[in-house]
């Protein structure tokens, strides 16, 4: 009751992360079935490109040793003779055979899970001793129920292909008995080839309807809970106190990149406590004076203290203190309805320095 109840309440899609660790841990979604079909599909391909070079192998091994019984009745070692040499050559023959089915093999899998290193996989755990959990896993209504209707739709589809292409091969194999030896071994083959063309492909479509339901099993398995969500996300993103004191070092940047441009504006603009903003203004490089540093409430105070602190002029504006506060942002330049108003400030300040005999 509570493991359907666990089941219900994972609601969300697993995370990067969740399936990041499934996968160390040696867990994917794949089907057994795709390498089935592979090796099948690859076993008919390459019985058709090499099957002359083995049938020839196994002719000349045949032909060898019925050349040489008389020997073999004399002398045992001629029968090991033509033994060896015969299973020498046929494995000659089988070799590319051999390389290409686990080639078939490693690609069915990594094809389907990507190249895969689980070191904990193969790490020894207690866990895995668990007979009761893994008699439950294998004999369980839904794997148990999925393995049979596999073992069916094989049975169906596999028999299915195999009548069709029986049936339409019978009157050649008839035809083909009263031939050689030989053209009937050809004929054989050929009906060989394409009874596993027709098997690979029905196993094709079994191997894709069993990917498809082990892919999404192994997603409803990973999907999470709110709470294994919250977890998660905490973890990512730190416990409330990292967070806040992650706030506060942004702050103090922010704060310590605002204040190192107010020693370098022309004037500071107040409303008087609540906004301040700096302004510059270069001749030959500014087209319009530019907001260097802005701040509000106790940020404001801090940039008055350090225009005082720097020699920089603090004039009161009300009004144009609270419009560059709300209309520009610290790096652009003043905008055409501020001009007038900026320019008397400014004005105000270089006469201020002229009589001080300060002019920068």
């Amino acid at each position: 009751m509570s493991e359907n109840a666990d089941k219900q309440s994972k609601i969300f899609d697993p995370s990067p992360r969740r399936i990041r660790k499934a996968r160390e841990d040696g867990q994917v979604g794949k089907s057994n079935e795709v390498a089935t079909a592979a090796t099948v599909l690859i076993s008919a391909i390459a019985i058709a490109m090499t099957g002359e070079q083995i049938m020839t192998a196994f002719m000349n091994t045949t032909t060898t040793a019925f050349t040489r019984a008389p020997d073999a009745a004399v002398d045992f070692s001629a029968v090991l003779d033509v033994f060896v040499t015969g299973m020498i050559s046929i494995g000659w023959s089988l070799v590319p055979f051999a390389c290409l089915l686990m080639i078939t093999l490693v690609a069915a899998h990594v094809g389907q899970t990507g190249l895969l290193i689980a070191p904990k996989a193969l790490a020894p755990d207690l866990g895995r001793l668990n007979a009761f959990k893994k008699i439950k896993d294998i004999l369980g209504p839904t794997p148990a129920l999925m393995r049979t209707a596999v073992a069916i739709l094989k049975i169906f589809f596999v028999g299915l292909v195999v009548t069709v292409v029986v049936l339409g091969d019978l009157d050649e194999l008839r035809q083909a008995a009263s031939r050689e030896p030989a053209a009937l071994l050809v004929s054989l083959g050929q009906s060989v080839v394409k009874l596993m063309f027709a098997a690979g492909i029905a196993l094709a479509v079994v191997a894709v309807i069993d990917f498809i339901y082990q892919h999404t099993r192994y997603i409803n398995n990973l999907k999470m809970t709110h709470e294994e969500v919250k977890q998660e996300n905490k973890e990512d993103e730190g416990s409330p106190e990292t967070k806040s004191r992650r706030k506060s070092m942004y702050r103090e940047l922010t704060l310590n990149k605002v204040l190192e441009e107010v020693p370098k504006a022309d004037v500071v603009v107040t409303n008087p406590t609540h906004f301040a903003v700096a302004l510059r203004y270069e001749q030959g490089v500014d087209a319009a004076p530019r907001v260097v540093a802005k701040g509000l409430d106790a940020l404001a105070l801090q940039i008055r203290r350090v225009a005082r602190k720097n020699g920089v002029p603090v004039i009161e504006n009300r009004p144009l203190a609270r419009g560059l506060w709300r209309k520009v942002k610290v790096g652009r330049l003043i905008p055409l309805d501020l001009y007038e108003a900026v320019a008397a400030v400014l004005a105000h300040v270089y006469r201020i320095r002229q009589q001080q005999g300060a002019i920068r």
